[in-house]
């Protein structure tokens, strides 16, 4: 084969591999990933009472809980669904009482809208020592949080949204954060960052091609 060829034919390699790429659909892992900049704190369950935006969401708040932990689910195109999941979670707020907490994600989805951004819902169950302490939905809304707007792109998930349903312009019910902890629910939201796990072959295939690149870098064809 022609050095030409097969430089063209590892960069397809890798570019497939390392770029979001919708083709590659079927089951998928990411893995959640905690980390702190200015706009946004990853990966929390936080009060859901400062920032104001729109003005109807709260983008931040104090953080109660680190989520750990991976996703699991099924990619076909822009649309993500998640499988039913159990997360651990660590108390970082001495509010919230010592316990252990867990977070069952009964059912999910997200779908890339274009632009950049992401909608969806997460149904969620939060527990204290295995009993029901709340129980709700995160509404994941296209629009653009003091971090960004929501993402799923098919390699990074990264998403913020309130447990109460908000914006006329995406939900027939709507109320704001005062009417809804005044149902007797507490309001709270969800900072979640999570990056593309990698299947083993997928791995493996990129680390042969980008060896491959860097071979022919050391020895160049002239």
């Amino acid at each position: 084969m022609f050095p030409m060829v097969r430089a063209l034919r590892s960069f397809a390699i890798v570019a497939a591999l390392v770029l979001p790429n919708y083709a590659l659909a079927g089951p998928v892992t990411f893995q959640i990933v905690q980390e702190v900049n200015p706009d946004v704190t990853f990966s929390v369950i936080h009060s859901a009472e400062g920032n104001p935006v729109n003005p109807l969401y709260y983008s931040s708040g104090e953080a109660y809980l680190q989520i750990n932990g991976q996703l699991t689910g099924d990619l076909t195109g822009g649309l993500l669904t998640l499988d039913p999941v159990t997360l651990n979670l660590t108390i970082i707020s001495a509010v919230v009482p010592a316990a252990v907490w867990t977070l069952d994600i009964l059912a999910g989805s997200l779908t890339d809208v274009g632009g950049g951004t992401a909608e969806g819902t997460i149904d969620y169950v939060l527990r204290r020592d295995g009993a029901v302490d709340e129980t709700g939905t995160f509404y994941l809304d296209p629009i653009l949080f003091g971090g960004g707007p929501n993402i799923s792109n098919g390699s990074e998930i990264a998403i913020w949204g309130n447990n109460w349903a908000a914006n006329p312009a995406f939900h027939a019910a709507t109320m704001t954060r005062e009417q809804f902890a005044a149902t007797g629910s507490t309001p709270l939201a969800i900072d979640l960052r999570a990056l593309l796990v990698p299947e083993p072959a997928m791995a493996w295939l990129m680390m042969v091609a980008a060896a491959s690149c860097v071979r022919r870098r050391r020895h160049p064809v002239v």
